[in-house]
């Protein structure tokens, strides 16, 4: 699809100072549709709410005006290929040299025109989505003003919703992806902009090829290929209703992974196309009863969690490619909303949030392969080498293969700049020839092991010393840690040769510190352990074992290293990343540094 349909062509032959003045009104009018349509709902809202709401329009006005010039220029300057779900990102080291372009190198993926995309497809969309697709003007301004009052009345914990269509595409090709009033109000702005400059049919062609449909799938085409056996023409009713229910959300609605799950939002839509009058009630009826039967997986083989596609050759630059990827990626999350924990009160609180984990970082990964950012790290290549010979060296006298064919003693290492919690380099395993590494596992953040004894000074002396009835002089009993697990008495009344706390850490003793963590109490040291991002704690190590470093999960020397920081960097944890800049593909920065806990 081409720009001719643009219906305001007439305006760039206007003198600059015109079109500024335009612009400025532009932005000022919309801003007056958000209030009028305020006050259409206001029975929903307090009258506090509704002063909240002018004086944010009041506030961010000029901004917004600004970010109306930048969504005019930045539409007109995009065509076809800016809505191309190809587009790699690339990641550099820390002194601008490319470690890696990220790219699905995915050669089954098939741009399909507007006159080729089936029109079951097309209403299936706008029956789910966005019902006043071909008449609004891009945005539905009663729904924005819900989605503002409900951010009001949230106190800015909730600004979701209330996306048509075109926003959706103006998201996904234009703008991060905050909650936030003004990436709100940015999002209207260019969908303002879209409507005037392409056609309903051309953003409906671009909005379904760049629909995900999970694995890293794209467009309807491919979708029905790797799906179905099919072309998309070839769909059925049904069979198109099932497709067009996944990109909601592609790792809940997983058909390879969760086959079901789409099957009670293909219903949904089927009604919808129904009470649209897109389908007849016999078309609708006859599409439900249809049985789906998803094909088995070919070609598209899935990364597990963490594990991307890297197009590089050496070692070293495949792990900072695998932690610059699962940092870059964490932080989309974050943008999208996602609340990352590290405590929990049972385990099946937990086994749920590893299931939203997991499907919001392959939706986020999704959109780090095909928008085209721009990744700044800190990670030092040059210290990469050096870390990994090191590696190498220390274990080249174990040469023991694995059935893989790889060598079975591993091993993995992490450097972190304490001052900034920046990770400088990253090494995930042994270099090894003939072992291919693109897409490798990097042990350093994906494999997790038992910390033993270097657990004891983050959960048990130093939240000792903290609580401020302990010092590097105090007299602990070293007890049998085997006795305390045999026998019924207390363990504050067993015996043990009394050592200093300063010598129980130097000599690492393991009865001394299970004495102290008892002492203490375990819940008390977990509340430090729960502030420095162990990802796999579970409520299952609340006991004495983990004093030890007895986990059920394990960690690695990521989350080891970066906690290992609090005690350089005055008590203080910085979440571990090497991400110093992260720009879209306008070149917006979109990145910001997490902030200091105090642990």
């Amino acid at each position: 699809m081409n720009k001719d349909m643009n219906r305001e062509t007439e305006q760039s032959l206007q003198p600059k100072k015109k079109r500024k003045k335009h612009t400025g009104r532009r932005a000022t009018h919309l801003l007056g549709v958000f209030l009028l349509a305020a006050l259409n709902t206001a029975k929903y809202v307090v009258l506090l709410g509704m002063i909240g709401l002018l004086a944010l329009l009041i506030k961010y006005l000029p901004a917004l005006k600004t970010d109306y010039e930048d969504a005019v220029r930045t539409v007109a300057a995009s065509d076809q290929n800016t809505f191309n779900p190809d587009m790699a990102s690339t990641i550099y080291d820390s002194s601008g040299e490319v470690i890696a372009k990220l790219s699905n190198d995915n050669k089954r993926y098939q741009y399909l025109e507007y006159k080729d995309i089936p029109s079951n497809a097309v209403n299936a969309f706008v029956a789910i989505e966005d019902q006043s697709f071909w008449d609004n003007s891009g945005y539905d301004p009663l729904g924005v003003a819900h989605s503002v009052f409900r951010f009001i009345q949230t106190r800015g914990k909730m600004l979701s919703g209330a996306s048509t269509i075109t926003q959706q595409i103006c998201k996904l090709t234009f703008l991060n992806a905050d909650r936030t009033v003004t990436r709100k109000a940015k999002e209207v702005m260019y969908a303002d902009r879209m409507t005037k400059t392409y056609s309903k049919q051309a953003i409906m062609e671009y909005y379904i090829n760049n629909c995900c449909f999970a694995n890293s799938i794209y467009g309807i085409e491919e979708a029905a290929q790797e799906y179905f056996g099919v072309s998309a023409k070839e769909l059925t009713l049904s069979q198109t209703a099932y497709l067009c229910a996944i990109p909601n959300r592609p790792g809940y609605y997983d058909p390879w992974k969760n086959p079901n799950n789409a099957l009670k939002r293909r219903d949904k839509i089927l009604k919808d196309m129904c009470e649209c009058g897109y389908i007849t009630a016999a078309q609708r009826d006859e599409a439900l009863k249809e049985t789906i039967t998803v094909r088995a997986k070919g070609s598209v083989q899935e990364a597990a969690e963490g594990e991307e596609s890297s197009h590089t050759q050496s070692t070293t630059q495949d792990y900072q490619t695998t932690y610059a990827v699962k940092c870059a990626t964490e932080y989309l999350m974050e943008l999208n909303g996602f609340s990352f924990k590290y405590a929990f009160d049972t385990a099946e609180e937990y086994q749920q949030y590893r299931s939203y984990y997991n499907e919001a970082y392959q939706a986020a990964k999704n959109a780090l392969y095909t928008q085209r950012y721009s990744i700044y790290t800190s990670l030092n290549t040059t210290a990469q080498n050096d870390l990994q010979n090191m590696l190498d060296e220390a274990l080249k006298n174990r040469n023991e293969k694995s059935d893989s064919g790889s060598y079975a003693l591993q091993g993995s290492m992490t450097v972190i700049d304490n001052e900034s919690g920046k990770v400088v380099a990253i090494i995930g395993g042994r270099s090894q020839e003939g072992i291919t590494t693109g897409g490798s596992l990097n042990r350093a953040f994906q494999s997790y092991r038992q910390p033993g004894s270097t657990f004891k000074p983050i959960l048990v002396y130093a939240p000792a010393i903290e609580s401020g009835d302990y010092n590097a002089d105090s007299e602990l009993k070293d007890i049998s840690v085997d006795a305390a697990k045999k026998s019924n008495k207390k363990i504050s009344e067993m015996s043990g040769a009394s050592i200093t706390l300063r010598n129980a850490v130097v000599r690492s003793r393991n009865g001394a510190a299970y004495w102290l963590a008892n002492a203490i109490g375990i819940d008390y040291g977990m509340k430090f352990i729960d502030k420095m991002g162990f990802s796999r704690v579970v409520p299952a190590d609340h006991t004495l074992a983990a004093a030890l470093g007895g986990l059920t999960n394990g960690t690695n020397t990521l989350e080891m290293a970066s906690a290992y920081g609090v005690f350089t960097n005055n008590g203080n944890y910085i979440l571990p990343s090497c991400i110093l800049s992260m720009q879209n593909m306008n070149k917006m920065e979109i990145y910001k540094d997490p902030t200091e806990v105090k642990v």
